[in-house]
């Protein structure tokens, strides 16, 4: 089944698309931001978050497991749109910071909670000047991926990604109230139970 929106949907997840059997531009620039991502960052990773806007640069980051009590924040960034540059060698920034173990798991819990919405139905997306959000979850069984295009900012999925945004500027190295972060996530975690 697929619908079309002009925004995204506002509290669960599409299924990400497979542009593999594609040929085309499309095809092309989704491999190249995978190989970026998988030449800068680990693949032992417990969640994982892509931010595609359609003229900005994109960002992703993801949280991995060092040992039994320390976890890692570690995000690439683009220093310009993948898309308007097809660059086969990007310009990017790779950043990596301790995150706490609580918190690691706050997240997960909350990633959990979402790519468990994932609907059933694609959704085809219109519209200039929007943001793709990916988010990726390793389970036992494999790696769930869903995501939404350019969310209300007061729905769950808004919520979600402001969240992740603030995440990003932590890995970034920014001054951030993670005790907020905290806040943001038990809030958003408890109105989806």
């Amino acid at each position: 089944m697929v619908s079309l929106n002009s925004m995204g949907q506002e509290n669960s997840l599409s299924p990400c698309v497979d542009f593999s059997n594609e040929i085309n531009q499309i095809k092309k620039y989704n491999e190249q931001l995978e190989k970026v991502l998988m030449n800068n960052l680990e693949e032992d990773y417990i969640i994982r978050f892509i931010a595609k806007p359609t003229y900005n640069p994109e960002y992703a980051f993801q949280i991995r497991k060092i040992d039994s009590t320390n976890f890692e924040i570690e995000a690439v960034f683009f220093h310009e749109n993948l898309w308007n540059v097809q660059s086969i060698n990007p310009s990017i920034d790779v950043r990596k910071r301790y995150i706490n173990k609580e918190l690691v798991l706050k997240i997960d819990a909350l990633f959990k909670v979402f790519t468990n919405t994932i609907s059933n139905k694609y959704t085809l997306f219109i519209g200039e000047d929007c943001s793709s959000f990916i988010f990726k979850r390793k389970t036992i069984d494999g790696v769930i991926c869903g995501e939404t295009w350019s969310p209300n900012d007061t729905s769950p999925l808004g919520k979600l990604v402001c969240i992740c945004k603030v995440l990003t500027e932590y890995a970034k190295g920014e001054d951030v109230e993670l005790e907020k972060v905290h806040e943001s996530i038990n809030k958003l975690y408890d109105s989806m139970k």
